[in-house]
């Protein structure tokens, strides 16, 4: 035991002295053998700490390449993308005016078409006027043309013409006529006979061969129905209705007075004279 404190570490030396020259030379073969095999664990462990620290430097610096790859990639990415949205809207620009050309190009067709389609109402409607007009012009030369058929042909009475004028005479049964017409005429003797077909087979009046007994003169026209002023009434009726029966069925005829001097008569006097 030591018995000052300067002196402690001569005291451990001492005593581990001690130990040394109790210990085996078995024990010191082992320890060295631990320590060498330690050392070599710590040198392989240090080798391995050195390679990780060398692939973690190349990797921090693959870490710094890509970062800066990325950076720059992205830089150039941007500045893609800007100009890709630079283009997309020249693009845009260019089909919005290029539309704005054909949308004004399509006005200007439809005002042109609703020209052409107005020009060709216009010439329509006067096409159709001028149609209306030509027929207008064709009709009224048809009547015409009508008119002057009939003033040259030869007046004529059907069937159901003579009949149409007897029924409406028959309430005039009895009544007493006579007919006279151009004896060299065709014509005038061939009405005059049709209306005396009417007058004596359908109407059943009284017929009197004085007529034919007399002569006209020359430059009558037409039909003339003579009454005397003082024929009775019924004679002036059944006058009247033969004429208007005639003209109805397309016989001009009209009424003549005898001269009152001569004797009161109630026979009915029908003058066919020529028709112009």
């Amino acid at each position: 035991m030591c018995l000052y404190s300067n002196h402690r570490h001569s005291c451990k030396h001492q005593s581990k002295k001690h130990q040394v020259g109790g210990t085996t030379s078995s024990e010191i073969d082992k320890l060295s053998e631990k320590v060498r095999k330690q050392r070599e664990s710590a040198e392989s462990w240090d080798t391995w700490n050195i390679r990780f620290l060398f692939i973690a430097g190349f990797a921090a610096l693959c870490l710094v390449v890509t970062a800066i790859g990325v950076s720059r990639s992205n830089r150039t990415l941007t500045d893609l993308s800007d100009e890709l949205d630079r283009a997309k809207d020249r693009k845009l620009q260019a089909d919005l005016k290029s539309k704005d050309d054909e949308i004004a190009g399509l006005g200007r067709d439809t005002a042109i078409a609703s020209k052409d389609a107005a020009d060709a109402r216009r010439d329509a409607e006067k096409f159709k006027l001028d149609i209306a007009q030509a027929n207008e012009r064709a009709a009224k030369a048809e009547l015409e043309t009508e008119h002057l058929r009939k003033q040259i042909a030869d007046r004529t009475l059907t069937d159901a013409q003579v009949v149409a004028i007897g029924n409406k005479l028959k309430a005039f049964v009895g009544q007493q006529y006579t007919v006279t017409a151009y004896w060299d005429s065709k014509e005038s003797l061939a009405i005059a006979n049709r209306i005396h077909t009417a007058l004596h087979d359908v109407a059943k009046w009284s017929y009197s061969d004085e007529g034919s007994k007399a002569m006209m003169l020359g430059g009558v026209v037409g039909v003339m129905v003579w009454t005397h002023p003082d024929a009775d009434e019924t004679t002036k009726h059944a006058a009247r209705g033969l004429i208007d029966a005639l003209n109805a069925e397309g016989v001009e005829a009209v009424p003549k007075e005898q001269n009152p001097k001569n004797p009161k008569t109630n026979m009915i006097a029908v003058n066919v004279g020529s028709k112009r």
